[in-house]
């Protein structure tokens, strides 16, 4: 059997996502609303949460894999190849979806990180990459939350929360604590 992680995308629809990429919906009365098996190249532990803007799903899969789904159409609209890890859930803000992700540095000073963390940015009409933030100084693991009444992304790793504003991907403020986070910002 297949490990499917629940979730209620609308109060009419819960969808199920599986390690190795189908996407399940059901109606609240138990009917069938939606199959589909999506291409990723590495199982992983589930799709994270998605993003639903009343028609279209938007997920990330840690491999790299962005996907929208539209759920009227039962059909993937786009789909995107990240080169890197997503780290987080799809955030949308307009005609944007933004996602955390890993993006790799070239080798010229080899005491500096190979990769860092950094918002990335699409559209969500027709999938074209759109660009990303400055690197984010945060290590992994870290935590995520998303304010939409301030459209503030909060990311929270080691002693450091960083507050990033959507849509410009820029960083409003930076706060290093004296001891280690432990759960997600709220």
């Amino acid at each position: 059997g297949e490990n499917i992680h629940w979730h209620w995308l609308s109060p009419d629809l819960l969808v199920g996502f599986s390690e190795q990429g189908h996407v399940y919906g059901y109606t609240k009365d138990g009917q069938l609303a939606l199959s589909l098996g999506l291409l990723t190249d590495q199982a992983a532990s589930f799709y994270r949460e998605p993003a639903f803007d009343g028609k279209w799903m938007f997920l990330s899969h840690p491999n790299g894999d962005l996907y929208a789904i539209d759920t009227e159409a039962k059909r993937v609209a786009w789909s995107y190849k990240w080169k890197h890890r997503l780290l987080s859930d799809t955030f949308l803000i307009k005609d944007e979806i933004f996602v955390v992700g890993e993006v790799k540095r070239t080798e010229k000073d080899k005491k500096k990180p190979t990769s860092q963390v950094k918002l990335l940015k699409w559209s969500r009409k027709n999938g074209e990459y759109l660009g990303s933030s400055d690197g984010l100084d945060t290590k992994e693991p870290a935590k995520f939350s998303f304010s939409m009444e301030n459209q503030i992304l909060f990311l929270a790793s080691k002693e450091k929360l960083i507050a990033i504003q959507l849509p410009e991907m820029t960083v409003s403020w930076r706060k290093v604590l004296s001891s280690q986070i432990i759960g997600p910002p709220v």
